[in-house]
């Protein structure tokens, strides 16, 4: 007996949401500030003087250097620098530095005065773009519904700030995207590839970790012992270069990059969920909806549901522990970002039990269009959106784009949903 045939995305529809994903760039195709152009710097002196020295960096950027890209261009930035021993060092991970350090050199030698914010931006829209197709796969695979997955991974991609948060040249896009694309690598039966993404999430940024230890346990619960071996391979590199790097560059093994300083966990999980700039609800509503498809039963042990949970949940309370929950200034909960394609898998669960019923199905689409709706809004005006707006601000600058995205994702959500409920896996 042969499976379920998975369809591919036609190309009309690959084109349109390839272009609706690069919008919240091509509206401003810049690096916006934060903690973006810190680590263009961090790359340009990778690049271009060999050494995490980046005193002279800062002053040349002052001078006119479009290296931190061009809004910061003459501009005196504040160093984000921290004090180890005699040595001013970076105050972020190497990682994402190091991944598009042979990019950057390509373009100082095409280019030498030119500004990375057009390499940068699209890096992280390739990549993140490569993480939606692949979390795509990965729910037909398991749910053997091809337009339920479809519809499911654009309104997790597209309906919370995980679109949005692609145009940045932060972590959180690339951590979100190596951890699907590590998955997808594992079913396709290429566990040294996966495992090597796994690692990179690490070196892109520790935090990772609780991620990253989920993600793991998923994957090597049923695996061979070849199999196992090989996917532990790329994060028992990562921890080496993690540990040698850290005895070069500080002496001490197990440095992290930014100090970890407790805050309030009950204020910083209140405010993840529900505060108007960097809550995840009032930003993502459809979230709401994953409570319905919570793993119980037989999923709770065998399936992937209680991986997915423990990944989020992991983030979700190493987040709200930090004194900077909020993360700064940027867009929503940039934070939990790399944990929201984690929602893919009990919204799924949640379809599968009461996709049938129309209050649900209204519930899921409203939910998911509300979501459209500010995240539209935020895309056509990214430069507002990226300083701290809350959720009634972004609508309230954009009327027409919330209004109009939302009925438009009313209409389509309508029309891409099933109408049956997929079978039990």
């Amino acid at each position: 007996m042969t499976g379920p045939t998975i369809q591919p995305v036609s190309r009309r529809l690959l084109i349109a949401v390839a272009l609706l994903h690069v919008l919240p760039f091509l509206a401003r195709p810049v690096l916006l500030g934060g903690d973006e152009p810190h680590f263009a710097l961090i790359a340009h002196s990778l690049v271009v003087d060999g050494d995490l020295e980046l005193a002279d960096d800062y002053r040349e950027v002052a001078a006119g250097s479009a290296a931190a890209g061009q809004r910061a261009r003459g501009k005196e930035l504040e160093p984000h620098l921290r004090r180890v021993g005699e040595r001013d060092l970076p105050a972020h991970p190497l990682g994402l530095p190091l991944l598009v350090a042979p990019l950057l050199r390509g373009l100082i030698v095409a280019a030498p005065e030119a500004a990375p914010d057009l390499l940068f931006g699209l890096l992280s829209l390739a990549v993140s773009f490569a993480g939606l197709l692949a979390g795509r796969r990965l729910l037909a695979d398991w749910l053997g519904d091809s337009r339920l997955a479809t519809a499911l991974a654009l309104a997790v991609h597209f309906s919370t700030p995980l679109w949005f948060t692609s145009r940045t040249f932060f972590t959180e896009p690339y951590l979100a995207a190596l951890l699907v694309l590590a998955v997808f690598a594992w079913t396709r039966r290429w566990p040294v590839l996966a495992g090597v993404l796994l690692g990179l999430a690490f070196l892109i940024k520790e935090s990772a970790l609780v991620l990253i230890v989920p993600v793991l346990w998923g994957l090597v619960r049923h695996a061979d012992g070849p199999r196992r071996w090989r996917l532990l391979l790329g994060p028992a590199l990562a921890a080496g270069v993690f540990v040698v790097k850290n005895l070069v560059l500080t002496g001490a093994p197990l440095t992290t990059y930014y100090p970890f300083e407790l805050g309030d966990p009950v204020a910083g999980a209140l405010g993840l969920l529900f505060d108007p700039r960097h809550g995840l609800l009032p930003f993502a509503p459809l979230a709401l909806l994953a409570l319905a498809g919570l793993p119980r039963g037989r999923a709770l042990l065998q399936g992937p549901l209680l991986p997915a949970l423990a990944a989020f949940l992991g983030l979700f309370c190493l987040t709200a522990a930090w004194a900077a929950w909020h993360g700064g200034s940027c867009y929503g909960p940039r934070l939990l970002v790399p944990a929201l394609p984690a929602l893919a898998l009990p919204l799924a669960e949640a379809w599968r039990r009461w996709g049938a019923r129309p209050g649900f199905r209204w519930a899921f689409v409203v939910a998911a269009a509300a979501g459209f709706a500010v995240q539209l809004s935020a895309a056509v005006d990214p430069f507002f959106a990226f300083w701290e707006p809350t959720v009634g601000e972004l609508i309230a600058a954009r009327p027409l784009a919330a209004i109009g995205g939302f009925l438009l994702a009313v209409f389509v959500g309508n029309r891409g949903l099933p109408s049956e409920r997929p079978a039990p896996v």
